[in-house]
């Protein structure tokens, strides 16, 4: 099994993040095999949990699970609407990437929000946010991606400010999935 996308820029930058706010406990939301949530159980003892929606992603992170013995990190097979966000406790990262652009999907500008305000709620210190944009034309979700005469760091600011984050750093960039476009990775606060 190999990677879909460059994981090394992304895992350097939650690294950091890890280091820098001494994380203990980590919620990676969409987290495919969930291996950013099991590589920061396995290097700095944190207790992790991934949550992915999508059997043909989820499955072989199980799998490789069943082989890697590692303490503190499980991957949990939910979809993550408002509601079921509001039943989890506080973690102190969150990650969040290549996820949001689903919901604008299904749940439009409101929706996204929505998600993210509740995503908010259970953000103990920070959030790792990365989506797709409208710059990415390869992808059919692409066109209904906000879009205007914002760059990519105003536009993800603006979505999280809506939805209650603060202290917004760009981090990184990396590229979307079919290479067609640079997507940003940003770090934000809950609190306000």
């Amino acid at each position: 099994y190999s990677a879909k996308r460059e994981w090394q820029t992304r895992w350097s930058c939650i690294e950091k993040e890890i280091a820098h706010y001494e994380i203990k406990s980590l919620l990676d939301i969409g987290c495919a095999e969930g291996f950013f949530a099991r590589l920061a159980a396995e290097k700095y003892n944190i207790f992790s949990i991934g949550v992915e929606s999508n059997n043909k992603r989820l499955w072989p992170g199980e799998l490789s699970g069943m082989h890697v013995d590692v303490e503190g990190f499980a991957i949990v097979k939910a979809l993550m609407t408002p509601t079921s966000i509001a039943s989890l406790p506080k973690f102190e990262m969150v990650l969040v990437l290549s996820v949001l652009h689903h919901i604008f999907r299904s749940g439009g500008h409101k929706g996204a929000i929505e998600f993210m305000s509740a995503i908010r709620l259970i953000t103990g210190k920070r959030l790792i946010f990365e989506m797709g944009t409208s710059d990415e034309t390869m992808n059919s979700w692409a066109e209904i991606m906000p879009k205007g005469n914002q760059g990519q760091f105003e536009l993800l600011s603006s979505i999280l400010q809506e939805a209650g984050f603060t202290d917004i750093r760009q981090l990184a960039s990396t590229p979307g999935i079919k290479l067609d476009a640079e997507r940003l990775i940003v770090s934000a606060s809950p609190e306000a």
